[in-house]
């Protein structure tokens, strides 16, 4: 119960403050620019504890999900509390039960689920040549089942939700070959917390600054908005790693341990210093 608690309390530490802090800033932007597509009230800020914003909703959801596998495999196993939580969504939609807030988390049970019964990516270590078949299955199939409008029937949302994951793996361990694609792939990985926290903003920004300078083309709004979607987050997150509590709000945990590390070095040294004496 103990080793439980402790889990929960670094998941809550580690996921709900970004979560409240980012999600607090973007509905701050958001209501008081009036360009954006899609506006806020400032006190959406009030119900982030029950009603997730924009893309935060995946910290949410994932924070929940946590809770529900920390409590469940006490006397569960994972594969079965992902077949017991995919199983009771779809039961859910079935009977037209709703979770509230839970729904966000039920949706991602299964993909959630696959990485606690997965412990070794196989598919990563096939040929370049499986790996392209698997690549191009999954566009086939994820085309077919668009075409026929059956991607979210049970057991084919989730047939195309594996397959999905196993060709994003394919493609990166194909595309991480390339010296150049490697090096911007690792940079990507190594800030891609913060700039999942913060990309919609500077992409929202720089969608409206260049309608207000009459560049309305959508290619280079795409372009332009996702470089510095890219950049700005990652140069943010530089900086707060230098600056003393910021970087406090993207890593806690890992915060609190570099002070805690810093503080007891210190006392030691000064310790020291007086048996010296």
């Amino acid at each position: 119960r103990g080793s439980r608690s402790v889990f929960i309390a670094h998941k809550a530490l580690n996921i709900l403050i970004p979560y409240f802090v980012f999600a607090s800033i973007y509905i701050a932007v958001n209501s008081s620019v009036s360009e954006v597509n899609h506006r806020s009230d400032i006190d959406r800020i009030l119900w982030l504890w029950k009603e997730p914003e924009a893309q935060y909703w995946f910290l949410y959801a994932l924070f929940l999900l946590f809770i529900f596998w920390v409590f469940l495999s006490g006397s569960m196993k994972n594969w079965h509390i992902l077949i017991f939580l995919s199983v009771l969504n779809y039961a859910a939609v079935l009977l037209d039960i709703h979770f509230g807030s839970l729904s966000s988390a039920m949706s991602m049970a299964f993909s959630f689920g696959l990485g606690t019964v997965t412990e070794k990516l196989f598919f990563s270590e096939n040929s370049s040549i499986k790996k392209m078949l698997v690549i191009v299955l999954h566009v086939l199939v994820v085309g077919f089942f668009s075409y026929m409008n059956v991607q979210s029937l049970p057991i084919l949302k989730e047939a195309g939700e594996a397959l999905g994951i196993a060709a994003s793996i394919c493609f990166i361990t194909l595309i991480t070959k390339f010296s150049l694609f490697a090096k911007v792939l690792l940079l990507i990985c190594k800030y891609s917390f913060p700039i999942y926290l913060l990309h919609t903003i500077f992409t929202a920004g720089i969608r409206i600054g260049l309608n207000y300078a009459g560049w309305r083309n959508y290619w280079i709004q795409v372009l332009v908005g996702t470089g510095v979607g890219i950049l700005a987050p990652v140069l943010i997150a530089m900086l707060c790693s230098k600056t003393p509590f910021l970087d406090f709000l993207f890593y806690p945990s890992k915060y609190l341990e570099k002070f805690y590390n810093r503080s007891s070095r210190r006392f030691c040294l000064l310790r020291r210093k007086r048996v010296s004496r």
